[in-house]
C-alpha cells in the first residue's frame, strides 16, 4: 500500500483507472455484486454477510438493485398462475360442475 496513492498497490491502481475513466467506483462494482448475487438466488443471510451488513433490511434496500429480468420472470409467472386458474375454470363450467371457490 502505498499513502500517496489513496492506499492502493500499484496493481490495484492500474485495474481502477479504466474504470474510475468511465465513472465507475468501488460503491458502483459493490452495487452491481450485490444485485447479482440476489438475482442468482444467494439467501438473504449470506448476502448480509458478504455486504457485511447486520439486517436484511438495509442489505436488500441499499445494494439489492431491482432487476429487469428477474422482475419481467416473476410477471411471466403471475401469467402463467392466472392462465391455469383461467384455463381450469373453464373446463369446470364446460363439464357442468362447478368450482369450490364459486359455490361458497
Amino acid at each position: 500500500m502505498n499513502a500517496e496513492s489513496g492506499g492502493l498497490t500499484e496493481a490495484e491502481q492500474l485495474m481502477w483507472k479504466p474504470l474510475t475513466e468511465i465513472g465507475v467506483g468501488p460503491h458502483d462494482l459493490r452495487r452491481v455484486s450485490a444485485t447479482q448475487l440476489a438475482a442468482s438466488g444467494v439467501d438473504l443471510r449470506t448476502l448480509m454477510n458478504r455486504m457485511g451488513h447486520k439486517t436484511a433490511k438495509l442489505a436488500l434496500e441499499v445494494y439489492a438493485q431491482a432487476d429487469p429480468i428477474a422482475d419481467r420472470a416473476a410477471a411471466d409467472t403471475i401469467g402463467l398462475h392466472v392462465l391455469n386458474a383461467m384455463s381450469h375454470l373453464k373446463r369446470t363450467e364446460a363439464s357442468g360442475s362447478e368450482s369450490p371457490s364459486r359455490t361458497q
